[in-house]
């Protein structure tokens, strides 16, 4: 395993004390994109140190940023239709933050560029199957669903005596 995989994996295993409680946090793509953003600091570092064009530091910042911040927002909002748009301009971001990684090669590494590109191709994935999903109101339907019959995320009705508070 590579030493990004176990950072990763370490990541994954004790989540960041703030996501606690938020639904966000079962999100694969969020934790990626999220992980990804915390490497951000070191890598623009590392990039700089390595004289890299100031535009693809700045681009390849931005980029891994808005994945980020667009997968938060767009959860954020009821509307399938609304979700799907930001989830559209995440994976917009993911594609354009692995060509920039690919793009850094020369100053960042090629075992590390790629691993990144790897991680970045997951949330891309990921996203290619969430955006028809939102579009179609498919998991509107199923909470609406739940909402109209009165049960809970595990499944027990609210008139449940055996229901926990």
């Amino acid at each position: 395993m590579s030493p990004l995989a176990e950072r990763f994996a370490a990541f994954e295993e004790v989540p960041p004390p703030d996501l606690f409680g938020d639904p966000i946090g079962r999100l694969p793509a969020y934790r990626i994109a999220l992980f990804l953003s915390d490497l951000l600091p070191g890598d623009t570092s590392m990039l700089w140190r390595t004289r890299c064009p100031p535009y693809i530091v700045d681009q390849l910042a931005k980029a891994v940023d808005s994945i980020r911040a667009n997968i938060s927002e767009g959860y954020s909002k009821f509307s399938g239709r609304e979700r799907a748009r930001y989830y559209e301009t995440a994976l917009c971001s993911a594609r354009e933050a692995r060509d920039w990684y690919r793009r850094a090669i020369p100053w960042l590494g090629k075992a590390e560029a790629y691993e990144r590109g790897a991680l970045v191709t997951r949330v891309i994935k990921i996203l290619l199957v969430a955006v028809p999903q939102e579009r179609s109101g498919a998991n509107e339907y199923r909470l609406r669903r739940k909402f109209r019959d009165g049960k809970k995320e595990d499944g027990r009705s609210d008139s449940d005596p055996d229901a926990k508070p």
